[in-house]
């Protein structure tokens, strides 16, 4: 698509950092719109339900281990933008561009976060996006403990 977006052959292209800041920078391609206030945009950590019923301690260390990696990202910018390039291939540039916009974090899911979600879901349905209906997305977790894996990652915001 990108080749396509730079021959002229698209008026405009939907894409996220760090590629966003990667064409802004080689291209001149600027940015039209993005997507807050629009559509809420989040990256999940999933597991099977088995697992996490299973092996509760083993999922909640892996996500403090990610929540204190967020946090040495955080703190530390320009060592997170090196490794990050070595592993993405993108110049280390991008990513300090990236991770000055959007920094990471991992949070418990909300109430707000399932409507969301369950709106997006709906949303793709009527579009079409989708060919039935979406899933109940509250019924997909254990509402009994939602400590057991219902998290989501504060990362790259989507932008057009």
């Amino acid at each position: 698509m990108r080749a396509v977006f730079q021959k002229g052959a698209v008026d405009a292209w939907v894409i996220w950092d760090p590629w966003l800041a990667e064409v802004e920078a080689s291209s001149g391609a600027r940015q039209v719109r993005n997507t807050e206030g629009l559509v809420p945009h989040y990256t999940f950590y999933l597991a099977r339900r088995q697992f996490a019923d299973n092996e509760p301690e083993v999922a909640k260390e892996a996500l403090d281990e990610l929540s204190n990696l967020s946090s040495w990202a955080n703190q530390h910018q320009a060592n997170a933008a090196a490794i990050l390039s070595h592993s993405a291939g993108l110049d280390k540039r991008i990513w300090q561009t990236t991770l000055a916009q959007l920094p990471y974090g991992v949070e418990r899911m909300t109430e707000q976060t399932f409507r969301e979600q369950q709106k997006l879901a709906d949303t793709f349905f009527r579009v079409m996006f989708a060919q039935r209906p979406g899933p109940r997305i509250k019924n997909s977790t254990d509402n009994s403990d939602r400590s057991r894996g219902c998290f989501r990652l504060k990362f790259l915001a989507i932008s057009a």
